[in-house]
């Protein structure tokens, strides 16, 4: 039985032929209809299903294969399979990933176990003998973590001589899934580049991505190509080859680490199955504070600010307070950030944003605000931070500015 449709000729022949595009199987097995004179007529939407880009916009009509352009094609008779040969813009692919660092989850495991670290200084001179230790006591299992550090200070004078101070104790717990940290005791607060940490004592969670040490957090450049026939890609940057694979037709981009932070160079060399060989040149710059887009970083404390630090050993503000910092990749050149901490009667919040330039480095900008009571009443500030860096070329320049008005206070201003 012949097939009819638009732009068919009569007396034709029905034949179902496996497609062979650039040299590469398609897996997919086409209906041609081949006239009197040899011809071959295809439906559009079956070219476009074996990976072909039509000119214009092509009628719903068989189109004779000898018209388009840019395209050649073989009919092998015996084996039943049609070739075509098309130049890169007709070729109409999904774009194809190479060299993405994968994250890939190396599961950890846990013995229980306990250690002893010390450290021992001693000075003798001017009559007076003195003796100092620092020692770390954990524990651990795999329900978590048990660390607690302190000082020893002795003096045959008495003027140094504290005693033992401990410095911090805290249990914590890990997630490697989920990058989760979870710590109940002495701790540092999360912090961003425009405020500043403060030593709490009470709970805080937050993302830890040293739980996955092959995760890339930053955005990967992007470098682009196309192959016409099946090739071998190598990326080389700064003269090192960083990667090296096969592709099939079509386009294909590589995502790598590169080896140098900053501006540099890369080239992508193409060799395809002819021998043929041709190379791209690029210019990138890798921004290591940008977060990746869709990616998350955060921090949240509540508890009891640390006074005395290396003083005394259990001496904590009375009232309770809180902070939490957040870092989200909206695009790979935008990074939204946000703070905000208070506690005895001091709010403070702000955000700020790091924009990526290209290879022009990037720009930094946050705006804060805090409100409080002080001595002398209820006062307000502000604080404002803005900052520009650029690396490359074994130079490295940055420029930061932050500048408070009016009574601007955290919580580390307040011990």
């Amino acid at each position: 039985m012949l097939l009819e449709g638009p732009g068919m000729p009569h007396a034709v022949q029905n034949l179902y032929l496996e497609v062979y595009l650039n040299g590469v199987a398609t897996g997919r097995i086409m209906h041609v209809a081949m006239a009197d004179d040899g011809s071959l007529f295809a439906w559009p939407d079956n070219l476009r299903e074996v990976g072909l880009r039509l000119p214009g916009a092509a009628a719903d009509r068989y189109m004779k294969l000898e018209r388009l352009h840019g395209v050649a094609h073989r009919y092998d008779v015996p084996n039943q399979r049609l070739y075509l040969d098309a130049l890169g813009e007709r070729l109409n692919r999904a774009r194809q990933t190479l060299g993405r660092a994968g994250a890939k989850l190396w599961p950890a495991t846990v013995s229980p176990g306990a250690l002893l670290n010390y450290e021992l200084f001693g000075a003798v001179g001017d009559g007076t003998e003195t003796l100092a230790a620092t020692t770390e006591v954990r524990l651990f299992n795999r329900r978590g973590v048990f660390c607690s550090t302190g000082i020893s200070r002795y003096a045959s004078d008495g003027g140094e001589d504290r005693g033992f101070v401990r410095l911090d104790t805290a249990w914590s717990w890990s997630d490697q899934h989920r990058l989760l940290a979870l710590t109940v005791g002495d701790f540092v607060s999360g912090s961003l580049s425009w405020s500043r940490p403060t030593r709490l004592g009470g709970v805080q969670l937050r993302r830890n991505f040293a739980l996955q040490p092959g995760l890339i957090t930053h955005p990967l450049p992007q470098f682009l190509g196309e192959a016409a026939l099946p090739s071998a890609v190598e990326l080389y940057v700064g003269g090192l080859r960083q990667f090296s694979g096969e592709v099939l037709p079509g386009p294909f981009q590589v995502d790598t680490v590169p080896s140098i932070n900053g501006a540099g160079q890369a080239q992508v060399v193409v060799v395809d199955a002819l021998g043929r060989s041709r190379s791209i040149e690029f210019d990138y710059y890798n921004e290591p504070r940008l977060l990746r887009r869709g990616l998350a970083d955060y921090s949240l404390e509540l508890g009891s600010v640390r006074r005395d630090y290396g003083l005394e050993s259990f001496a904590y503000r009375g009232s309770p307070a809180g902070s939490g910092s957040l870092r989200y990749g909206v695009t790979d050149a935008v990074t939204l950030e946000a703070h905000a901490e208070g506690g005895d009667g001091l709010l403070t919040g702000g955000a700020g944003a790091i924009l990526g330039l290209g290879r022009f480095g990037s720009v930094n900008g946050a705006y804060a605000q805090s409100s409080g009571d002080t001595d002398r009443g209820s006062d307000q500030g502000s604080q404002l931070s803005i900052g520009y860096g650029w690396t490359g070329n074994g130079l490295s320049f940055n420029y930061q500015l932050t500048r408070t008005f009016g009574d601007y206070r955290d919580l580390a201003a307040r011990d």
